[in-house]
């Protein structure tokens, strides 16, 4: 089972729901596990768990984003001296769980 990305809202850890889906059978659900959040409470759900997981974690704009801003870091690093920016890029990048190669 793949990990959760956390709360694209506030960062927070998600989590799975199991939802009564009728009839003998349950249904997935993720969301925030801020009860304060937005993103809270997820409008779909899903006959599997993974694809409940897959929904959640695809965020195309946020991963190329992140893709980008790994670049720069890389392209700006080489000399071994890092600007006030890039220290705190780098910091993004580990907390959203990009590798610092």
């Amino acid at each position: 089972m793949s990990e959760l990305k956390p709360c694209p809202f506030c960062t927070t850890g998600a989590v799975y729901e199991q939802v009564d889906g009728g009839a003998d059978s349950y249904r997935w659900a993720v969301g925030c596990s801020n009860l304060d959040c937005i993103g809270v409470q997820s409008l779909k759900t899903y006959s599997r768990k993974k694809d409940a997981a897959e929904v959640w974690n695809n965020r195309p704009i946020e991963d190329a984003l992140m893709e980008a801003l790994q670049i720069l870091v890389d392209a700006h690093s080489e000399d071994g001296h890092l600007c006030n920016e890039l220290k705190i890029a780098r910091a993004a990048l580990k907390q959203a769980g990009v590798k610092d190669e």
